[in-house]
């Protein structure tokens, strides 16, 4: 076998390892995409007799406000509760304002490191709340 024909062989018994790897790269990659530490929060909340789904952001850029944003019900009102983490500190309440068919608010910025706990409540126009 010439040296030609042996690196050819070689390749070909070789391309098969490198996209076995190439595609656990990629569930890797996913994988904590989805469950890493900045992920963000995704569920459902019923809300006003519709569905409301939500994706509620873990993290934000140091030294911005991080924007809290869900799909407007009609007639539903909130506020985003908040205090910072594994702390004494009262809740603070920000009302959740309507702009463009979603209700928002934003959670201040915080020191380097700073952690917050935050929630949000719904109120239906039945008088339902809904954390």
């Amino acid at each position: 076998m010439s040296r030609g024909e042996n690196r050819t062989a070689t390749r070909r018994r070789l391309w098969p390892l490198w996209l076995i790897a190439l595609l656990v790269m990629l569930a890797a990659a996913v994988y904590q995409r989805r469950t890493g530490p900045t992920y963000p929060v995704r569920g459902t909340a019923p809300a006003g007799g519709e569905t409301i789904s939500y994706r509620l952001p873990r993290s934000a850029i140091a030294g911005t406000d991080a924007a809290i944003s869900i799909p407007a019900v009609p007639g539903v009102t909130g506020e985003l509760r908040w205090r910072r983490l594994r702390s004494d500190d009262d809740w603070r309440e920000v009302p959740l304002a309507h702009d463009g068919g979603h209700l928002h608010a934003a959670l201040p910025a915080q020191p380097p490191a700073g952690k917050v706990e935050y929630l949000l409540r719904l109120h239906t126009p039945a008088g339902e709340t809904v954390a």
